[in-house]
């Protein structure tokens, strides 16, 4: 695969924009995923979102309802793909249900098995591009993504 040459353009700073899901990555940097050895791989990423994070439950609902596209993943221009800062999970999540081969390639590496239901024909659509907001610099993100996972939604009982 030919890497394209990012072009900034596609997501102005500080508007909401439809961006396609080949264009963003996870963001290696994330304060919330530990590294032992100092570097992570996507694919280490993804298993410890699913391990710790509750992905599995984000899977399933994506593969039911299709990528509701209420919030924009907040997004840092990178060198060849936006950086996302806010919405790894949901990346994740997409990037599991749109390559089928993604989770065998992550039990290869991290002997983690991460079972991705199969999301109806009818959603797949739902998973090719999504809504991002840019911001200029990792700062600019920091008071919303604080606030959000420190004063964020409670999670709901099951009779709620």
């Amino acid at each position: 695969m030919v890497n394209a040459v990012l072009s900034p353009d596609l997501a102005p700073i500080a508007s909401v924009t439809l961006v396609p899901v080949d264009q963003l990555a996870l963001d290696h940097l994330n304060p919330r995923l530990i590294s032992v050895d100092g570097e992570m791989t996507d694919k280490g990423i993804i298993a410890q979102l699913y391990r710790a994070e509750d992905l599995g439950e984000l899977l399933q609902s994506i593969a039911s309802n299709g990528y509701l596209d209420i919030e924009p993943l907040i997004v840092l221009s990178g060198e060849e793909n936006f950086i996302v800062l806010e919405g790894n999970r949901r990346l994740a999540a997409v990037m599991l249900l749109r390559d089928p081969g993604l989770s065998k390639r992550i039990f290869n590496e991290t002997r983690i098995q991460i079972s991705v239901p199969n999301i109806d024909s009818k959603y797949k659509n739902t998973l090719n591009q999504v809504s991002v907001y840019r911001v200029e610099k990792r700062e600019d993100a920091r008071a919303f993504i604080g606030f959000k996972h420190i004063n964020g939604a409670a999670k709901w009982e099951s009779y709620a």
